[in-house]
């Protein structure tokens, strides 16, 4: 873990004291499980008696988690469906309780299971609420719907599917997944074969399509951080104007955040008077509108494969990111 809870105690003035670590003292609190040097719960007991301080012990109690694992599927309930384009569902589900969080940190995925067609059909989703959003979660999906595209005619079994789910219907959902695990305040812990740890003062968000769900999830945890001074260059691309997700979300939080995070648009399909970029993404849209390479710019990619392969990974490299500081969702 990146980063861990911390007891700690409240008084009428600030005092910083000494003591050497003799013994524990065992604190079991509803949520949590304390171990505190007993030298230093009896030194604060006794200066508070001299002194006269109000002294107050106060754990942080941790919120109740919903998910328990990825092996581990528990039903929630949808509770309400908006449609956002022609094409895309921002899914409500609810959690047991207005207690409970997902349980999903910065970075990382869940995967939802259903019975399709007599087949256990899985898929990844990365939820668009942060994780102190309690007693719901939020999901916006993209539809791939049968005879829409030649190249994937039957479109996509869990999406036609999450079309179909009325209001009161329940979803199973295990997890949480992931190899990237935003930490806060710039700090990355990469898992897996190539495990590693990476700092950024920068970050190049790239995304396409639905591939911004894990960068508005991060992007919304970094912003909303009173400490996290990381900058944010996103270049969000799309079939036409009409694709970009969350666009009022997105600008809005560039608005009240100009001097941390900025916005670039390409579409292959512009609208007449349109005063972003056209077409693929490229080396000079990347190196006019994202941090240069350096060992403090993280880049982070999301979306089709064949962008990705084709426009992202060479262009980037082209322009001397490593590979270590390019992490792909």
């Amino acid at each position: 873990m990146c980063q861990f809870d911390k007891c700690y105690f409240v008084a009428s003035s600030i005092i910083t004291v000494c003591f050497p670590l003799q013994g524990m003292a065992v604190f079991d609190s509803k949520d949590a499980l304390w171990i505190i040097p007993v030298s230093v719960v009896a030194g604060i007991a006794a200066i508070a008696l001299a002194g006269g301080l109000v002294v107050k012990l106060v754990f942080k109690k941790s919120d109740k988690v919903f998910l328990q694992g990825q092996n581990i599927k528990l039903p929630m309930r949808l509770v309400d469906k908006q449609v956002i384009t022609h094409d895309t569902t921002l899914y409500t589900f609810g959690l047991p309780s207005t207690e409970y969080v997902l349980g999903v940190p910065a970075g990382n995925c869940v995967q939802l299971h259903a019975r399709i067609d007599g087949e256990d059909v899985r898929r990844p989703y990365t939820p668009v609420t942060l994780d102190d959003f309690k007693g719901y979660v939020k999901f916006l999906i993209k539809a791939y719907r049968k005879n829409v595209n030649p190249n994937f005619p039957a479109g996509g079994k869990m999406t036609q599917y999450l079309e179909t789910l009325d209001v009161g219907d329940a979803m199973e959902v295990s997890g949480p997944f992931g190899l990237i695990h935003y930490c806060g305040d710039g700090l990355f812990e990469v898992k897996g074969g190539s495990a590693r740890k990476l700092s950024a003062t920068n970050i190049n968000m790239i995304c396409g399509g639905t591939g911004l769900t894990p960068m508005y999830q991060l992007l919304k945890y970094i912003l909303n951080s009173s400490s996290d001074r990381t900058k944010i260059a996103m270049i969000f691309a799309n079939q036409a104007e009409k694709d970009i997700l969350l666009r009022d979300e997105l600008e809005q939080l560039r608005d009240q955040n100009s001097a941390q995070f900025r916005i670039w648009y390409t579409v292959e399909s512009p609208p007449q008077h349109w005063t972003y970029d056209v077409g693929y993404v490229d080396q000079k849209m990347l190196e006019e509108h994202c941090y240069p390479a350096s060992n403090t710019t993280v880049n982070l990619l999301c979306g089709p494969a064949s962008m990705l392969k084709n426009a992202c990974l060479p262009n980037l490299a082209a322009l001397g990111h490593s590979k270590e500081n390019i992490l792909t969702f």
